[in-house]
C-alpha cells in the first residue's frame, strides 16, 4: 500500500503533550505544534525484523528541509523523541509515535538545509 503524505509534518517532542486517544493529541497547556516544511518527497520506510524471537517493524523517514529557526534548531539539535503527525492527501492523519513508544528524532545542520531523520521500532505496521 502507498500512502502519499503531504509535504509538511507537526511535531511536539513528547514531554510536551499530555494525552493521546482516539486520534487527538492533547498538548500541555502552552505547548504547541511546530509546522516543517519539507522540500522532499516524504516517503515512510518500514521493514519487518525481529530481535530474540518478537517480531516488529522498523519504520524511518527523512525530511529535508530549508534552515530551521533558531528556536526549532535548538529544540531538536540533540537526538529527541516526539510525537510526529504525518498528513496525508486524502485529509487525514497519521499520529506517529505514542507516549510510550515515540520516534527518535536526529537533526544534522547542512550548509543550505537541515536534515531531520526520524525512526521508530513499533509492535505495528503504519502502512
Amino acid at each position: 500500500m502507498t500512502i502519499e503524505f503531504a509535504n509538511y509534518i507537526y511535531l511536539v517532542p513528547r514531554e510536551d503533550v499530555e494525552s493521546i486517544a482516539d486520534g487527538v493529541v492533547t498538548l500541555k497547556t502552552g505547548k504547541t505544534l511546530d509546522l516543517i516544511l519539507a522540500d522532499n518527497d516524504l516517503v515512510l520506510g518500514e521493514e519487518t525484523a525481529e530481535e530474540k524471537g518478537n517480531p516488529y517493524y522498523a519504520q524511518s523517514l527523512k525530511v529535508v528541509s530549508e534552515k530551521l529557526t533558531a528556536d526549532l534548531s535548538a529544540r531538536y539539535r540533540n537526538h529527541r523523541l516526539v510525537i510526529a503527525m504525518l498528513p496525508i492527501s486524502d485529509g487525514t492523519t497519521i499520529i506517529w509515535g505514542d507516549l510510550s513508544v515515540p520516534v527518535r528524532v536526529t537533526l544534522t545542520p547542512k550548509l543550505d538545509r537541515d536534515v531531520l531523520d526520524f525512526s521508530r521500532a513499533s509492535a505495528d505496521s503504519l502502512l
